[in-house]
């Protein structure tokens, strides 16, 4: 059995706990400011998912979505500690600039998402295959339940939600779930492969490429990678991706002065409040400065050796990440 199938075979029989507290997540603390962080799509809890195991480093994703359960595993990177889990929404207000805490962003953002959703039972479990670095959550629809060490560890992180079969009479009929759409629609470009209900519909293996014509200039700076061509027709954007998945598309007339289509990933970039756009902010104009030179050389090679990129603003300061030991909270 490879470790995924131990992982998803875990999330249907999860075993017992050896060690464990009684538990709640406080969101009645901070309910209206919690209200911020609902999502446009309130499917789009599964995305944000991806996100996380993306920003932890997973070599390998799984999502296995029905109408009324859905899991999302994966292997490798780093697992959840239990003082995480404990604290998780008040990572709600960390700041998206650290690293070291961005898988837990993600998780935080999606468990609200899902918890608003009254699950019959939402459980996370995430170790490093032994049994004392291995946790497990497990909460009922108003985020009551239990927190501690199961009986045996576990090799990675799965998340499982149950419904309700009434969250998903509106899709009665359907072979394709909500979730799995978006993952197909907004995953293309996660640099993880993900096994989606046992098909991988983006490749079996990890890649940081992409399709693109010869007329287009590619660029990969390790942090930073994408494609982008001059458009040719109106409906083309530029799609931009943060931790694996497409945020918005949009046109970026900061880096030219004419219309442009292509991928920009840059997990640097922040999201709004709601997950659906990018805060323009001094994130966004390091993007700029980094990527409009290779747009301006690609424009020139094309023929319009006069040609002049727009103006940028200009950066205030570095990119700095905060050193201690706990999530600093966003300005």
């Amino acid at each position: 059995m490879s470790a995924m199938d131990a992982l998803l075979e875990r999330s249907r029989s999860p075993g017992t706990f050896v060690e464990r507290r009684r538990f709640s997540l406080a969101r009645d603390k901070a309910v209206e400011k919690m209200k911020e962080f609902s999502l446009r799509d309130p499917r789009q809890y599964v995305l944000e998912i991806i996100q996380g195991a993306v920003f932890a480093k997973a070599t390998y994703i799984a999502v296995d979505t029905h109408r009324d359960r859905l899991v999302v595993g994966w292997v490798g990177g780093r697992p959840y500690r239990q003082e995480e889990l404990e604290n998780l929404f008040d990572y709600l207000f960390a700041s998206q600039s650290q690293s070291e805490y961005r898988h837990v962003v993600q998780l935080a953002i999606a468990l609200n998402a899902l918890l608003q959703r009254k699950p019959k039972v939402l459980r996370v479990e995430s170790g490093n295959g032994s049994s004392a670095g291995t946790v497990r959550l497990d909460l009922d629809h108003a985020g009551k339940g239990s927190v501690g060490m199961p009986e045996s560890g576990l090799a990675g992180t799965y998340i499982m939600a149950e419904f309700e079969s009434g969250w998903f009479h509106r899709f009665k009929g359907r072979t394709v779930t909500p979730e799995q759409e978006l993952v197909e629609t907004r995953c293309r470009y996660t640099p993880v492969p993900i096994l989606l209900n046992g098909s991988a519909p983006f490749g079996y293996r990890a890649t940081r490429s992409f399709m693109a014509t010869k007329k287009t200039v590619q660029f990969d700076d390790g942090s930073r990678r994408g494609f982008l061509g001059l458009s040719r027709t109106k409906d083309q954007m530029v799609r931009l991706v943060v931790g694996g998945v497409i945020i918005t598309e949009t046109q970026v007339p900061e880096l030219a002065s004419l219309p442009l289509y292509g991928v920009i990933c840059d997990d640097s970039l922040r999201k709004t409040a709601d997950q659906s756009d990018i805060v323009r902010d001094e994130a966004f104009r390091r993007m700029l400065h980094a990527v409009q030179p290779r747009v301006t050389e690609m424009v020139r090679a094309q023929g319009k050796k006069r040609y002049q990129p727009p103006a940028l603003p200009e950066l205030v300061q570095a990119p700095t990440e905060t050193p201690d030991g706990g999530p600093t909270v966003e300005g």
